[in-house]
């Protein structure tokens, strides 16, 4: 009798698996998009510093930063529509949510159907 509870149970358990990491993905992303978004206005200040140096040390000691502040934030954004692709198509037919959701609902499908073949045995009995 536990038999198809535990097939339901992992049926759950992979449905569930699904929602839960689009979930953590899109926070992850969510809070990457923030992140760049914070750089960007570092890049803005470090700029107008830059443009407003008066002094060749000065000018020279910016644009450096500026430069890896600049490539910093290009490191980071390059996965952002990566990862936004990948989001987008989570639910689709090829994509990770429904590759992890049909299996599930299908070992659902088969506890069910283990279960009620054992309760009718039981009856019969």
């Amino acid at each position: 009798m536990w038999r198809p509870i535990l097939l339901m149970l992992c049926g759950t358990a992979f449905v569930a698996g699904a929602r839960v990491l689009e979930n953590s993905n899109r926070k992850s992303l969510d809070a990457e998009v923030r992140g760049i978004a914070m750089l960007r206005t570092r890049v803005d200040s470090v700029s107008a510093l830059y443009s407003s140096a008066t002094t060749a040390a000065d000018s020279a000691r910016f644009k450096k930063e500026l430069d890896e502040r600049i490539n910093g934030v290009g490191r980071r954004q390059f996965h952002v529509p990566l990862r936004e692709e990948m989001l987008a198509a989570w639910w689709t037919p090829t994509g990770t949510g429904t590759l992890l959701s049909v299996p599930g609902v299908l070992i659902m499908l088969v506890g069910l159907y283990v279960l009620r073949r054992t309760a009718r045995a039981q009856r019969r009995d």
